[in-house]
């Protein structure tokens, strides 16, 4: 079993689900053939969330369902393509609470110590500072640049128009 499991059930039940945290990844194993793995996070209403599970050791490909405060309503899920893809899901928060992921083997006949895959979620709006710095300041200005260098051409001939003898 992985550090998650506990005393029985561990994570393989609701009641017993890991606590994920943004930008805080997991390392998780299939432990048993069949073995579900419950995951719970806190939310807030708004938030754009992008949660990954991958595979890192022998075809331990994750299915991932998505489900409500009550634990019982789905709302949403992701199947891999295949035993070696990542499982990705994106999806913007309805109302603040806490809100549960279940993880099961994409193969249940994939299970023991190998059979790795790490769980963990980003808040899409976390940005690189210098990609944003790039983005908003530093191509506007440059275009900026541009457009008003292509304002003064043309205001030029504009007013070498209205002279006598200028073309």
């Amino acid at each position: 079993p992985d550090t998650y499991e506990g005393s029985d059930p561990g994570d393989d039940e609701q009641s017993m689900a890991s606590r994920l945290v943004i930008s805080e990844d997991q390392t998780h194993n299939w432990c048993e053939q069949n073995d579900p793995d419950w995951f719970s996070f806190e939310a807030e209403a708004g938030q754009e969330l992008e949660f990954t599970a991958s595979p890192t050791g022998t075809s331990a490909a994750a299915v991932m369902y998505l489900y409500d405060s009550d634990g019982v309503t789905l709302l949403g899920e992701n199947h891999p393509a295949d035993n070696e893809s990542d499982a990705v899901l994106s999806w913007t928060v309805p109302a603040d609470g806490i809100y549960y992921l279940q993880l099961v083997p994409r193969e249940n006949d994939v299970f023991g110590t190998d059979a790795t895959y790490t769980i963990g979620f980003i808040a899409a709006s976390t940005a690189n500072p210098g990609s944003v710095i790039c983005g908003s300041v530093t191509i506007p200005a440059i275009l900026g640049a541009v457009l008003y260098g292509a304002k003064t051409v043309k205001e030029k001939k504009k007013k070498a128009a209205k002279r006598p003898g200028w073309r």
